[in-house]
């Protein structure tokens, strides 16, 4: 699978006037390119996994027992954040461009960090092997998002921030608004969700995650 060469132009990737200069400037000419992101996030997961603090565990759907996946939280800078989740170049822009466009980002950001998360994986005891984790890590469902709002723990409650900030017309006019926002969690991260799969590898997935792809290249959010 090559490079994904995501470049969205300024007029079709509308911020709002109400974000600041600087930000803008961030987001629409100051980003990377996207083989560059994907290099910059798998150097960032390397650096946690080989400082002893990329946290990974091993968690059960609760809807589908027996059925496990790798969970992780790997942390950037504001910067990296704004770049790789929000930027012209970035996870959110590949979606917007195409769903193949944003399913081959996914695959690769997920590729850039399997060399870390084997590092983290095999630092101690676990559950399952680092053969079966990877096959949940690089499965067909896993991804990347940036952390939301979990009513079960309010103390590390993301608030994604004013809607209307990221207008591109296909997200602005189709009634669904969670997408034209610019989330900054605090501290910068993105979460990683491996493929939910059992002990023989078969995978599951909710049915309310279906049709993820196709639902953030129609609303930039699922």
């Amino acid at each position: 699978m090559q490079n994904p060469m995501v470049a969205v132009s300024d007029a079709d990737w509308r911020i709002c006037a109400s974000v600041s200069a600087e930000r803008r400037d961030l987001l629409l000419k100051g980003a990377p390119s996207s083989a560059s992101l994907i290099a910059i996030f798998g150097k960032a997961a390397t650096f946690q996994a080989e400082a002893g603090c990329l946290k990974i565990s091993w968690q059960e759907a609760s809807e589908a027992p027996g059925h496990f996946r790798v969970e992780a939280t790997v942390f950037v800078t504001s910067e990296q954040f704004d770049w790789i989740f929000n930027g012209s170049t970035g996870y959110r822009a590949a979606y917007w461009i195409s769903v193949d466009e944003g399913l081959s980002f996914n695959c690769q950001l997920l590729q850039s960090i399997e060399p870390a998360f084997r590092i983290a994986w095999l630092g101690c005891a676990r559950q399952v092997s680092w053969e079966h984790a990877r096959l949940s890590l690089l499965g067909k469902h896993s991804k990347l998002w940036a952390p939301e709002r979990k009513i079960f723990a309010p103390n590390e409650c993301e608030d994604w921030g004013a809607y209307g900030l990221l207008i591109p017309d296909r997200w602005k006019g189709n009634g669904y608004n969670e997408g034209t926002r610019l989330p900054m969690p605090w501290p910068p991260r993105l979460e990683v969700k491996g493929t939910f799969i059992n002990a023989a590898g078969h995978d599951w997935l909710p049915n309310k995650k279906a049709q993820r792809h196709e639902d953030i290249h129609e609303t930039g959010f699922t």
